[in-house]
């Protein structure tokens, strides 16, 4: 599943190769989004994975500007 998210990401982006550093961050982008989004199969429905173990949520005005790319 990561990984597909992953190529999804480097499907869009206008580069033959990629450099280490721009591989990483997509593989981070993907992990980030991965454990603030809630899933309804999970431990509880509303509340993300990150929120719950580290009560963190998301800061819509700092994590929602852009998208990765």
């Amino acid at each position: 599943m990561m990984n597909e998210r992953v190529w999804a990401i480097a499907d869009k982006l206008p580069f033959e190769t990629y450099p280490r550093r721009l591989i990483i961050e997509m593989v981070n982008n993907v992990i980030f989004w991965s454990n603030h989004t809630p899933q309804k199969d999970r431990i509880h429905d509303i509340m993300s994975p990150q929120t719950i173990l580290m009560g963190l949520r998301i800061k819509h005005n700092k994590h929602c500007k852009l998208v990765f790319g």
